[in-house]
Parts: structure tokens; C-alpha cells; sequence
């Protein structure tokens, strides 16, 4: 009994809801919406029906090319150049053009041979133009830069003339003359008490005459031996690493990537360092070396420093190190 009022209580609202005019509206409204998404399905589906898409070719797989030399001669490209010759790309040639500035070329000088004057050549800052160059000559305990053409503290008329790889030119009253670097294979002071001197080979060795009066105040007096030896070694200690390397300029393609070092007044203590013979340093104290001024400073530092933390190149390999005078001594 209770199903039959229920469906007859749910047609009587079910048609009372239909008989309202604002519920008929948005019935009619909604079915509207549905017949338009419809018909715009299916005239889309109409449409490619129609209209085929387009179909993309096959892309042709790779395949391994096997070349296959013949002994047949290529064939001759015959390419015209005359018009592009004739388009003057880079605007027509001047005939009165001057022509390109040549570097200058450094002068062989006819050298006398060393000179004896008391000067000591600490290093050399070459350039591609040879006026450019300069020169660190010491003079006694005095030590200046001196460019080309510079006059020398000494003598009358004395002057650079030329700044070379290992060595340097100075005009000494109108006669040329070398001061050469550290000779690494200058003999040092033997049992036989015979010195040679700077001039090298051009002048007669030194034979020292106190040697003997030495040895027999030594054998006279045991006490007063040691205070010698003491002495001399106390002399003969670098005080400053310019008293210990020598150096030069390295460079790569023309451009300056550091300065070759190499023993100076003092080999052992050169040694004791850890450096060798034609290390290039290429940074000291986080100085870059890639110019003539950078070693200029640098060298000027060194006069008075006993330790300096340096960048090398040794044998194509970088390598860092700190050296210090104090600690090897």
C-alpha cells in the first residue's frame, strides 16, 4: 500500500516541478546546450571525413656507407675566382699605400770582450723592440733598472747599448764590452786558492797570495781558527734571494709567460731551495710575471726578502713552492 502512494506523491511533484515556468526555461536551455555540442562533433568528424590529413613521408633509415677508393683521378673543379677577386671585399688597394712598419731588428754589435769594470748583471727584460729592453746591473750594493741608452754610474762614458738573452752590451768610451750573467760553470774556490775572475776566459786566473799565510796562522793558533772560518762563511751567506737567482725572460709565441732562473752568487743555497736550473717562474708573492714592469717590482722586493711563495714551471708541469732563506741555513 505505501508504494503506490509513493509513486503517485512523486508524479504529483515530479508535474507540479515541470508546470513552473522557470524550471521549464532551464529544461529547454539545457537541452539546447546539448544538441549544439552534438552537431559541432559531428560536423568536426564530418570535416576530416572530408579533408584528409596530410601523411608525412617515411624517414629513410641510416644505413653504414662502405667507401670504395678507385684509382680513377677526380674530377677537376673548375671555379672562377676572377669575380670575387673583382668585389674588392675589403675596399679597393691602394697603390700609394706606405707599407707595413717592420719591427726593428736588434743590430750585431762587435763586442771587444767582457769588461772589467765592478758592475754585476742581476737579470735582463727583453722586448720586441730592442730601445724597449732593459737591463738590472748592480754596482756595489746599489742595484738599478737601466733601459737602452741609459748611462752607467761609472766611469766617464758608459753606456747600454744592447740587452741580450744572457747577457748585455755597455759602450765603454766608444769600445763595446759584455757583462754577462752567473757563468753556472764559473769554478768556485778550490784547495789550489785560484780564482778566476768575472771576465772569464778573456782574463788570467787570480792566484790569491793570503791562502798560505791562512793555513799557518790556522797551524799557529787552533783558537782562533774556528772565528775565522766562521767569518768568511758568515760573508759568504745570502742575505736577500737576489744574492741567490739569476733570472731571464721565457716566452711563448712572443709573449712573455715568466722568467727562467737559474743559481746565482751562491749554487748551494740555490739548491737547498728545491729550485733548478731553468725552472720559469711564472708568479711570485701573487704577482703574475707576464710583464717587464711585474718583474721590475718583484726583483726589487727581492732585494730586501729572504722568503717568497712562487708559481714554476718545471718540465711542462705547474707546481707551487714556498722558499725561504732562513730555514735553509
Amino acid at each position: 500500500m505505501n508504494q503506490p502512494s509513493n509513486t503517485a506523491s512523486f508524479s504529483a511533484k515530479a508535474q507540479k516541478w515541470f508546470n513552473t515556468p522557470q524550471n521549464i526555461v532551464l529544461v529547454r536551455n539545457t537541452l539546447v546546450v546539448l544538441l549544439l555540442l552534438w552537431a559541432c562533433f559531428t560536423l568536426a568528424r564530418l570535416f576530416w571525413v572530408l579533408m584528409p590529413s596530410a601523411t608525412l613521408p617515411e624517414v629513410p633509415t641510416a644505413t653504414p656507407y662502405n667507401a670504395v677508393l678507385e684509382g680513377k683521378p677526380s674530377a677537376k673543379l673548375n671555379v672562377d675566382v676572377e669575380p670575387l677577386l673583382a668585389a674588392e671585399l675589403f675596399g679597393p688597394l691602394d697603390a700609394n699605400a706606405p707599407e707595413p712598419e717592420q719591427l726593428p731588428q736588434q743590430q750585431q754589435l762587435t763586442v771587444a770582450g767582457e769588461t772589467s769594470l765592478n758592475l754585476t748583471l742581476r737579470g735582463v727584460i727583453k722586448s720586441s723592440v730592442p730601445e724597449n729592453s732593459e737591463a738590472i746591473i748592480a754596482n756595489g750594493r746599489e742595484e738599478h733598472v737601466y733601459r737602452v741608452g741609459d748611462k752607467l754610474p761609472v766611469g766617464n762614458r758608459v753606456r747600454l747599448v744592447q740587452v741580450e738573452a744572457d747577457r748585455v752590451i755597455l759602450e765603454n768610451n766608444g769600445r763595446n764590452e759584455a757583462l754577462s750573467l752567473f757563468d753556472e760553470n764559473a769554478a768556485s774556490v778550490g784547495s789550489s786558492n785560484t780564482y778566476s775572475g768575472r771576465s772569464g776566459a778573456n782574463s788570467a786566473p787570480i792566484r790569491s797570495s793570503a791562502a798560505p799565510r791562512i793555513e799557518n796562522s790556522i797551524d799557529e793558533d787552533d783558537d782562533d781558527a774556528p772565528n775565522r772560518s766562521d767569518s768568511r762563511t758568515l760573508q759568504q751567506m745570502p742575505k736577500s734571494l737576489a744574492d741567490v737567482i739569476k733570472f731571464s725572460v721565457a716566452r711563448d709565441g712572443g709573449d712573455i709567460i715568466g722568467y727562467k732562473i737559474r743559481p746565482g752568487r751562491n749554487r748551494d743555497a740555490f739548491n737547498s731551495l728545491g729550485l733548478k736550473a731553468n725552472d720559469i717562474v711564472t708568479d711570485i708573492n701573487g704577482i703574475a710575471l707576464t710583464s717587464s714592469g711585474s718583474v721590475t717590482q718583484v726583483y726589487r722586493e727581492m732585494r730586501t726578502a729572504t722568503s717568497a711563495s712562487v708559481t714554476l714551471l718545471r718540465e711542462g708541469q705547474s707546481m707551487q713552492m714556498n722558499v725561504d732563506l732562513a730555514s735553509n741555513q
